[in-house]
């Protein structure tokens, strides 16, 4: 999946830039944002990598951090 809007957000707000940076160094699987770079999604290997990647991008990172978990 593409997002074509990506590329305007991290122009408009540096910040995104640096959460995508911020979210390559905790390895995820995969990583997603929004259309206007509001809020991104990584998802992680396990219940333990994903407290794992909040607690390292916490602080780091505008706004919230939250590791959630599906059956």
């Amino acid at each position: 999946m593409v997002n074509q809007l990506q590329a305007v957000a991290t122009q408009l707000k540096p910040a995104v830039s640096r959460l995508q940076e911020q979210m390559q160094l905790v390895n995820p699987i995969s990583g997603l944002f929004t259309c206007s770079g509001t809020a991104c999604v990584g998802l992680a290997r396990s219940a333990a990598h994903a407290r794992h990647m909040a607690r390292r991008l916490s602080g780091i990172v505008e706004g919230q951090v939250f590791a959630v978990s599906s059956c």
